[in-house]
C-alpha cells in the first residue's frame, strides 16, 4: 500500500512540470479568448456609432428635402381662409410652422374679411399675403353688417321723424305709375309704401344686377308691399352683363343671382373646358337649376 503512492524524484519533478504547462495552457486559452471578446465588442461599437451617424444624417437629408419641396410647392386656387385646411394654406408654398401659426390663431376665434385681417397673422409676410389675395373669398364683414343694421334704424328714425315734420309726399293714385328703369328715389318714393330707405333699397339692387329686366323682380326685395308691381313701369331695359368667361371671382360672386359654389363651378368649367359659349353648357354642373340659369340669362355675356 506504501508502494503506491510513492514516487521517485524524477517522477515528481515530471508530475510539476505536467502541472506547470498545464496551467499555462489555460492561462493562454483564457488570454486568447478574452482578446477575441474585447475586440468583437469595438468593433460592435465602431459599427454602430457609424450606423447612429449615418441614421442621423439621413434625417438631416429627409428634412432639407422637404423643407425644399414645401418652399418649391405652389398650387393657388381659391379659399376662404376661415374655412380652408392645412392643405389649402400648404399650395400657396407657405411654411409648416406659418400653417401652425395661422391654425392656432383661427382656433383662438380669429376671424377673415380683408386683407388687413390676415396681415395680423404674425407668421405671414406681406409677400405671402399678397400670394393668396387674389385667390381670397371673404365672407360679408359681421361688423359690417352691425353697422349697416344701425345705419338702417337711424334711416327708419330719420324717415320717421322727417314724416312728422315734413309735409307727407304725394303719392300714386290708381292708374298712376312712375318709370323703374330711370332710378330716381324721388320718384319712387310715389309708390303708396315706398320711402326713403325702400326707395334706395330698389335702386341698390338695380346696380347690383345690372339693371332691371322685369318688373318681376321687385318681389326679390324684402320688405316691399306686395302690389307695387302695379305701380310701376320699365319701358326702357338697360342691362349690363357680365362678362363670364373674363370677370373675376370676386365680380361674379356680387351678382345677387349667383353664389359661392355656381360661381366655383363656373370658374372649373372654365378651365376644364375653355371660355363657354352659352349658358347651357352649365346645365351639367350640379349647382345650377334649369330656373337659375333662366333668370341668370340677361345678365350674362359672352364675348
Amino acid at each position: 500500500m506504501k508502494n503506491v503512492f510513492y514516487f521517485s524524484r524524477r517522477e515528481r519533478m515530471a508530475l510539476c512540470l505536467l502541472a506547470l504547462l498545464l496551467v499555462l495552457a489555460l492561462g493562454m486559452f483564457w488570454f486568447i479568448e478574452y482578446r477575441i471578446e474585447g475586440t468583437d465588442d469595438d468593433d460592435v461599437r465602431i459599427d454602430s456609432t457609424e450606423e447612429i451617424e449615418r441614421f442621423v444624417a439621413k434625417i438631416k437629408l429627409e428634412k432639407k428635402d422637404r423643407r425644399l419641396k414645401d418652399s418649391m410647392r405652389f398650387a393657388p386656387h381659391v379659399f376662404d381662409p376661415n374655412i380652408c385646411d392645412s392643405s389649402d394654406l400648404a399650395d400657396f408654398g407657405l411654411k409648416v410652422w406659418q400653417i401652425k401659426t395661422f391654425l392656432k390663431y383661427r382656433k383662438a376665434g380669429a376671424r377673415f374679411y380683408n386683407r388687413q385681417d390676415l396681415m395680423r397673422v404674425y407668421s405671414f409676410s406681406e409677400k405671402d399675403v399678397d400670394r393668396m389675395m387674389p385667390y381670397a373669398v371673404f365672407p360679408q364683414d359681421e361688423r359690417l353688417l352691425r353697422k349697416a343694421e344701425a345705419e338702417q334704424k337711424r334711416q327708419w328714425r330719420d324717415s320717421v321723424y322727417n314724416a312728422l315734420v315734413a309735409s307727407y309726399p304725394q303719392k300714386l293714385k290708381e292708374g298712376e305709375w312712375v318709370e323703374l328703369d330711370r332710378g330716381d328715389t324721388s320718384e319712387l318714393k310715389k309708390i303708396p309704401g315706398i320711402g326713403s330707405y325702400y326707395a334706395s333699397k330698389i335702386v341698390r339692387y338695380s346696380e347690383r344686377l345690372g339693371g332691371f329686366a322685369s318688373v318681376e323682380q321687385l318681389k326679390e326685395i324684402e320688405g316691399l308691399p306686395t302690389d307695387v308691381c302695379k305701380w310701376v313701369r320699365l319701358n326702357h331695359i338697360k342691362i349690363k352683363r357680365l362678362n363670364i368667361n373674363t370677370a373675376d371671382f370676386r365680380t361674379l360672386i356680387r351678382h345677387p343671382y349667383l353664389n359661392y359654389e355656381q360661381v366655383k363651378a363656373i370658374f372649373n368649367h372654365r378651365n376644364k373646358y375653355g371660355s363657354l359659349t352659352s349658358l347651357k353648357q352649365l346645365s351639367t354642373e350640379t349647382a345650377f337649376t334649369a330656373e337659375d340659369l333662366k333668370k341668370l340669362e340677361p345678365y350674362i355675356a359672352f364675348e
